[in-house]
């Protein structure tokens, strides 16, 4: 009677863990299929497609091997934000090595901010000022018994195109991409403003690890 309560049990775990990882893949399907008809969209030729529809897959695999990579199934924010930014921006010594305290993400979160501060590293060398990193700074604010993080990016001298004055968000790809991963898989908040200095993003959202 005992093997056989054990037997069940094990059972109910490994399908427990089979349904978790379907949900999972399915996820994961879902956002590929969703960056790689939006790539589409907006690549001139296949040659541009292949470069930037590559890099955002490359992002998401540098976010699940975060997860992997220890035994709690989580990541490092830190670790994350110089893998994903480092690549693109060519380092993040200085000013602009990410800072705060400790944080844990699971893998939903570490997929979102990994993508996020992919297209941001990109959207900075494209349309940001020449060299330098972005100063990243975070911290956590207790909310309706929940612990938040708060994720500044800011990048000096930035400024915004004519046609979209001081607040408002651009309407591209990244940056609609971005607001979908802030407000949909973190359920979360996302500002960007600028000013004199040049250009601050908030990102605001609950951590199911804290």
């Amino acid at each position: 009677e005992r093997s056989a309560r054990q037997s069940a049990q094990q059972a109910e775990e490994r399908a427990l863990l089979l349904r978790e990882m379907q949900h999972r893949i399915k996820n994961h399907l879902a956002r590929i299929q969703a960056i790689c008809r939006q790539t589409a969209r907006t690549s001139g030729d296949l040659g541009s497609f292949e470069k930037v529809f590559g890099a955002r897959l490359s992002a998401m695999a540098k976010a699940q091997d975060a997860v992997t990579r220890g035994a709690r199934d989580s990541a490092d924010l830190r670790e994350l934000l110089c893998a994903e930014i480092g690549e693109v921006v060519g380092g993040v010594a200085g000013n602009g090595s990410p800072s705060g305290p400790e944080v844990r993400l699971d893998g939903r979160e570490a997929q979102a901010i990994g993508l996020i501060a992919y297209e941001l590293a990109t959207n900075k060398m494209k349309h940001g000022t020449e060299g330098g990193s972005p100063t990243i700074r975070w911290h956590l604010e207790p909310r309706d018994r929940q612990s938040w993080l708060v994720l500044d990016w800011s990048e000096s001298g930035a400024e915004p195109c004519p046609s979209q004055g001081g607040t408002d968000v651009p309407g591209g790809f990244g940056s609609q991409l971005i607001e979908a991963l802030v407000q949909g898989d973190l359920e979360g908040r996302f500002t960007r403003v600028f000013d004199a200095a040049g250009m601050r993003i908030t990102i605001e959202f609950p951590l199911s690890q804290h």
